[in-house]
């Protein structure tokens, strides 16, 4: 699990995105935390979809790049590149480091940018906090994706229930 933070003292929006982004961080870790190296890298050949190394890879990429650095900062920014895991705790490490990562770069929003519209390069008008929180979603949707190919390959955890 993430070291636990109490966000109580921090305003509307902040509070809230980063409750969320600690919840699903914390979800992310337990998806993944008992998976071998194996288990990461397994495909069902008749089911189209990513390795979970690659999920991760992915949403991280997705949060921290996208939805943050060019959308809400507006700095434009080369795909992150990550060397695969050579065991599963170097997920787990880079999991905590982007967690990390995703609360510093969600503290330095400008309180008064919340409001502050964006137009995506696909035409999509949004705020900067519903950014915040569709990032924050995106990753959801990724763990349960990494729960389906999980049952998928009989990778039952107590996450899955």
């Amino acid at each position: 699990m993430l070291p636990v933070t109490d966000w109580q003292n921090k305003p509307y929006p902040l509070k809230s995105i980063l409750m969320l982004n600690e919840d699903v961080y914390n979800a992310l870790v337990l998806v993944t935390e008992d998976l071998t190296l194996e288990q990461l890298n397994f495909v069902k050949p008749e089911v189209p979809n990513r390795k979970v190394e690659e999920m991760v890879n992915h949403l991280l990429d997705c949060q921290c790049r996208f939805y943050l650095q060019e959308l809400i900062f507006g700095e434009k920014q080369e795909e992150l590149k990550f060397n695969p895991v050579q065991n599963p705790v170097e997920l787990q490490e880079r999991i905590t480091e982007y967690y990390q990562k995703m609360v510093n770069l969600y503290q330095k929003i400008d309180p008064r940018d919340f409001g502050r519209e964006i137009i995506t390069s696909w035409g999509q008008k949004l705020t900067v906090e519903l950014a915040c929180f569709q990032a924050i979603t995106h990753v959801y949707y990724h763990v349960s994706e990494i729960c389906f190919l999980r049952g998928l390959g009989g990778f039952y955890n107590q996450a899955l229930g």
